[in-house]
């Protein structure tokens, strides 16, 4: 039998990936892997992503470093981990919306969220609280709508800037409802609440972060919760929902990503040890502690997710006109 030295060679090297693939999955990794961040130290999703680190570099046995990269409304960390080798130790901790929705937000971006990244696994979200400031008539969700009906135009909502989640929410909230409510930006959602409390703007899409300790006081008034069930930290509180919109949900996710590329075995590994330590008691309560619920997804669930949304939002996007410059 003759030797075809063509098909020798293809034979050797198929067994030569299957082998590095082996050492791939078995010896990841070996160095130090660092986390890209789309946001500034200090605050609840900075130190978010250092708890997510942290016990992922215990379970791997290596040091997980954050490097935050803020700016451009999230764009210039995407891009850095999307174009960063696709060999495992470059991961990104994406936030929605910025990440999901900047290039429909802003006509571009320097990266596809689908075409750019290797999903593997979500890790936790947060969901708000539509409150009013006490001097609005209004303590349910009824009243907070005929009240606005009856005053078209004379009412304002605050966000923490265009095409963040409290902006989108509360668009897809009015446009629902067929509603006039005046957008009020900020920098921050810590920079709005004091004008909640005090008056200058009506209503929020507030967070348990930033807005817990005036919940809790009654100095802004809860009326609804935007996850898609009731809350078991505020029970009494129906969510938007099953109240008035069927199907409402507006959260903040966290999941993390890899450049677009990296081997399976990595993504399989890096999801197999985050499942691991988000199911921890300790870690869900340190996420309940920084307003965010646990949660996981395989990478095939997270990839429909980040689908999902950009269908989603990027509808309400659209209808409601929403640019980000």
């Amino acid at each position: 039998m003759k030797f075809h030295w063509r098909s020798g060679m293809g034979v050797l090297f198929a067994a030569c990936a299957l082998f590095a693939g082996g050492v791939t999955a078995q010896t990841y990794p070996t160095k130090t892997v660092r986390m890209i961040a789309p946001f500034p130290p200090g605050g609840a999703p900075d130190l978010f992503a250092r708890l997510v680190a942290d016990n992922l570099g215990a379970s791997l046995g290596q040091q997980v470093f954050v490097e935050n990269r803020p700016g451009a409304g999230g764009n210039i960390a995407s891009e850095a981990a999307a174009k960063s080798p696709a060999d495992g130790y470059t991961l990104y901790l994406a936030a929605h919306p910025p990440f999901t929705l900047n290039p429909i937000l802003m006509g571009r971006a320097p990266y596809d969220p689908v075409k750019d990244f290797a999903p593997i696994a979500l890790v936790g979200s947060q969901w708000f609280v539509l409150s009013v400031n006490p001097a609005v008539p209004a303590r349910t969700l009824d009243q907070l709508v005929a009240h606005v009906k009856a005053n078209p135009g004379k009412m304002s909502y605050a966000s923490s800037g265009p095409g963040s989640p409290q902006h989108l929410g509360m668009e897809f909230f009015k446009h629902a409802l067929g509603l006039d409510i005046v957008h009020v930006p900020y920098k921050g959602a810590s920079l709005f609440v004091s004008d909640l409390v005090s008056g200058r703007i009506d209503m929020a899409l507030a967070s348990l972060t930033v807005a817990g300790q005036q919940l809790k006081s009654g100095k802004i008034v809860p009326l609804a919760v935007t996850s898609k069930q009731r809350s078991p930290l505020y029970p009494e509180l129906p969510s938007v929902a099953e109240s008035m919109i069927p199907g409402y949900e507006v959260t903040a996710w966290f999941a993390v990503m890899a450049p677009a590329g990296v081997p399976r075995e990595i993504v399989t590994r890096l999801n197999g040890e985050i499942e691991r330590f988000i199911a921890k008691p300790d870690v869900k309560t340190r996420l309940l502690g920084l307003g965010l619920d646990a949660n996981f997804s395989s990478p095939e669930g997270l990839a429909e997710i980040i689908r999902s949304e950009i269908a989603k939002w990027g509808k309400v996007v659209r209808d409601a006109k929403i640019k980000v410059d």
